[in-house]
């Protein structure tokens, strides 16, 4: 064996057998957009699983929030509600403004050596006790223990080279470049592209604005997060068309029964989004 390649180290993160069936986990599923948060949670796991569970801002994206939506590759609304519920409920410590400290992943991560791992599959084919060469242990299984882990293997000098030659031959393909979103709104957190906008201009020429805000203020007033602005903008009309029994007649600007439809609006969406 490659004396070279003996001390390349091996990390895991092991799931607890309850880990799904605490209060923690069982209230992030349940509220709105829980499972995408659940697993944004096992992603920063293992964002910060070789660093003791903590996850350092390198200044590449403008804020902490959204640098790490562009590792984990997720939206930056979603990783900001999962910070915010994790910081809540203990499982997530802001240590700064450049540093954030997991707990459960440095009790939960385990690790060895490429020379204990080459060692220990060499007893197993032997039909020998497959002991672990850095700890002892007193039991000898007959049998690989099945255990919840999510593995991150370091890779080998091969397997870079095959990463190189895919990536190689990917970048030789056209790709189509995603559009991006902007932000809009009083509080900046309606994202739309210039494609989306126009779209939006187009069905509400008169009232595009004024949808835009009202989403944006619900949004920041509630801390509800949608995956798609332009389509909630769209589900709203509909619902405030069907309230009005079908009718498409543009909003009196500044009105108090207007104001008070709003507010009733509001309130019904919020009723349906808990029930939904």
């Amino acid at each position: 064996m490659d004396e070279s390649t003996n001390n390349k180290q091996y990390y895991w993160i092991k799931l607890q057998e309850d880990f799904f069936q605490s209060k923690e986990m069982k209230k992030l599923r349940k509220i709105a957009g829980g499972p995408v948060f659940t697993l944004i949670y096992l992603k920063m796991q293992l964002l910060g699983m070789k660093t003791g569970g903590k996850i350092f801002f390198d200044g590449v994206e403008d804020t902490f929030v959204e640098e790490i939506a562009l590792t984990i590759d997720e939206e930056p609304e979603n990783v900001a509600a999962t910070l915010a519920f994790l910081e809540k409920t203990g499982l997530a410590k802001k240590i700064s403004d450049s540093e954030v400290y997991l707990p459960e992943v440095e009790k939960n991560t385990g690790s060895e050596t490429k020379w204990a791992q080459y060692k220990r599959n060499k007893r197993l084919l032997s039909g020998h006790c497959p002991t672990p060469v850095q700890i002892a242990s007193n039991d000898c299984p007959t049998e690989i223990e099945i255990e919840k882990e999510i593995e991150l293997e370091i890779e080998t000098e091969s397997e870079k080279e095959e990463k190189k030659r895919e990536e190689a031959a990917a970048s030789s393909k056209p790709t189509r470049t995603k559009e991006p979103k902007h932000q809009h709104g009083e509080y900046k957190n309606v994202l739309l592209t210039d494609t989306e906008l126009g779209k939006l201009q187009a069905e509400f020429p008169t009232d595009w604005q004024q949808r835009i805000e009202k989403l944006s203020a619900y949004m920041k007033s509630t801390g509800k997060v949608y995956k798609d602005h332009l389509a909630t903008i769209r589900n709203w009309a509909r619902m405030e068309a069907e309230r009005n029994g079908g009718g498409t007649r543009a909003p009196r600007q500044g009105s108090a029964e207007d104001l008070r439809r709003s507010y009733d609006l509001l309130a019904e969406f919020a009723k349906e989004d808990s029930n939904g």
